[in-house]
């Protein structure tokens, strides 16, 4: 499950999200990330969330995008086609379902690396907006009306 880790990230953002005016979050912004990216709950609650999504996705209609990218017109089975019916069936469904489920240790594993890593990523982060802003700070303003 390759998705597993953006679904992981994406809902720890809240956890790490900062005003974006300082250049780097206080130290107890990262603390509290990595205390987030560490609570054993939170992967339980993760591979909970990721079960319910991937039900949800399994659900979703693709025939007409399928059909659209193979530049034809839908037919009525393909407005009936879901992801669930493109993996395989509903047995199949139900098994990447369990597998998301079954999922924690692996989010666990992955918080804690992430947690490892935070204040890398965090400086690294850093330094390259710092220098976007020193590259584009003398950029003229599209907006400014010229004459």
């Amino acid at each position: 499950m390759r998705w597993l880790p953006v679904l992981f990230i994406a809902s720890a953002a809240p956890a790490i999200a900062v005003d974006p005016a300082p250049a780097q979050p206080a130290q107890s912004e990262v603390a509290n990330a990595q205390k987030v990216l560490r609570d054993p709950a939170a992967a339980e609650t993760m591979s909970r969330v990721g079960g319910a999504l991937t039900r949800a996705i399994m659900n979703m209609p693709v025939g007409e995008i399928e059909a659209a990218v193979e530049g034809r017109t839908p037919t009525a089975a393909d407005r009936q086609r879901t992801v669930q019916d493109s993996v395989g069936g509903p047995a199949e469904a139900a098994r990447i379902e369990r597998q998301v489920v079954g999922s924690g240790a692996q989010m666990r594993a992955m918080g804690a690396a992430l947690a490892d890593a935070l204040p890398g990523i965090v400086g690294a982060l850093g330094e390259a907006a710092e220098k976007v802003e020193r590259a584009t700070a003398n950029l003229p303003d599209p907006a400014y009306p010229r004459r």
